[in-house]
């Protein structure tokens, strides 16, 4: 709120809100709801199961990458941009009622 003697024009403090697509390696530990720490000490694990190395230039994780990583790990599938169940899922839930008879 401005004063009533101040009748200079204030910007906003934020003009553009930018979502960034590169993030630090703190950012993208908190994507993945675990701690910088939690993170680096998991890294090699994720490594190995195809988890999105750092970008070499900004050493920056891609979150476009790791949201497609994810994906994959849960058997994401895509068509044309529009998600589908995971693979196998409706089987799955099919089997579920019956056996819920």
């Amino acid at each position: 709120m401005k004063a009533a003697n101040d009748n200079r024009p204030h910007g906003a403090a934020v003009r553009f809100v930018v979502n960034p697509r590169l993030v630090p390696l703190a950012k993208a530990a908190r994507r993945l709801h675990l701690t910088p720490a939690e993170f680096e000490a998991k890294l090699t694990a994720f490594h190995r199961h195809g988890f999105p190395l750092p970008r070499p230039l900004t050493g920056h994780y891609d979150l476009v990458a790791m949201d497609v990583w994810l994906d994959r790990m849960h058997g994401v599938s895509y068509d044309e941009n529009r998600p589908t169940c995971p693979t196998g899922a409706a089987s799955l839930v099919d089997a579920r009622l019956a056996a819920i008879g």
